[in-house]
């Protein structure tokens, strides 16, 4: 019985030492009109063109307090985290209390 705990566990961690390794990511964070095309081009082997990066610059909307959204729709309709929406309804709003929607 021990020898069979033991081996589940050093599978469990093997795996996990199999899946971290594998999802290792390319660290770091740019600005859109920084990025570094050169290194991005050598890691991922895709060459990002001025127009994409442009029109990614165009559709990203920034708010106060470092919350970001994105415009996925050309009638104006936006996406945003659900944390963002709270803020800014709480912070434009006076009549209600939007903090009730933290529980749906």
């Amino acid at each position: 019985m021990p020898n069979t705990l033991f081996a589940r566990c050093l599978w469990t961690v093997i795996c996990f030492a199999i899946a971290l390794q594998s999802a290792w990511a390319s660290e770091g964070f740019w600005l859109l009109n920084r990025l570094p095309l050169d290194a991005i081009e050598n890691d991922t082997g895709i060459r990002l063109e001025s127009n994409w990066i442009s029109r990614a610059l165009r559709s990203t909307l920034r708010t106060p307090g470092w919350r970001t959204s994105s415009f996925i729709s050309p009638a104006g309709l936006v996406l945003t985290n659900h944390h963002c929406l709270v803020a800014c309804l709480s912070q434009n709003s006076a009549s209600h209390n939007y903090t009730s929607l933290q529980r749906d």
